[in-house]
């Protein structure tokens, strides 16, 4: 229900795309080609341009649903 933005398995995704630029840039924009989801795609590439632009992303909102409440909100300052 919450955004594929919020999703954590999109968050670990996306750093992992981005901890992969560091080794081989082109390497991870293959990889982001390659992806068949395309709202995954798209915010992959986004994040890469602007990791390669030097622009700070702030905060990461993850969104978890849980049976025992309604929403549990978790963010952190990203690097």
């Amino acid at each position: 229900m919450a955004l594929k933005a919020w999703w954590p398995s999109t968050a670990a995704l996306s750093r992992l795309v981005l901890a992969a630029s560091r080794i081989s840039p082109q390497m991870a924009l293959d990889a982001t080609r390659e992806m068949s989801d395309p709202e995954l795609r798209v915010l992959c590439e986004f994040r890469l341009a602007n990791d390669r632009l030097g622009v700070r992303l702030g905060r990461s909102t993850i969104m978890v649903s849980k049976k025992s409440s309604n929403w549990a909100v978790m963010s952190g300052p990203e690097k």
